[in-house]
């Protein structure tokens, strides 16, 4: 009996220490593992739903008519390496246009800038 009493409160402190740790990661939503800082990880989406879909100004074809195309790592690439990538996201912040990126979106895409752009 006596073993089952330790048994027991061993499983249930497990278990509340699980819910601790569980609430401690959803209070950071902007948490994110480094090796998903990558272009094919966590940047696409975040350029494709802000700057290159079709409603947005860098999606294909209306790229071509808003200072370039965004819908690949090529092209994102060659804005990154011209600088216009950092200047308009970064310093002058007037990207998206109309709109503005969230802290986190904003955070992410600094952290993968700083890091060299990996695809």
């Amino acid at each position: 009996m006596h073993k089952i009493k330790i048994f027991s409160s061993i499983v249930l402190l497990a278990f509340i220490s699980s819910c601790t740790k569980d609430k401690a990661e959803d209070s950071n939503p902007c948490a994110y593992e480094t090796t998903e800082l990558k272009y094919n990880g966590l940047i696409k989406n975040i350029i494709n739903s802000n700057c290159a879909n079709s409603t947005a100004c860098h999606g294909s074809p209306q790229g071509q008519n808003a200072g370039g195309n965004l819908t690949s790592y090529a092209l994102v690439k060659e804005k990154i390496n011209n600088d216009a990538f950092n200047n308009r996201v970064f310093v002058l912040k007037d990207m998206p246009q109309g709109s503005s990126l969230s802290e986190c979106d904003l955070k992410k895409l600094k952290a993968w800038y700083d890091a060299g752009s990996p695809e």
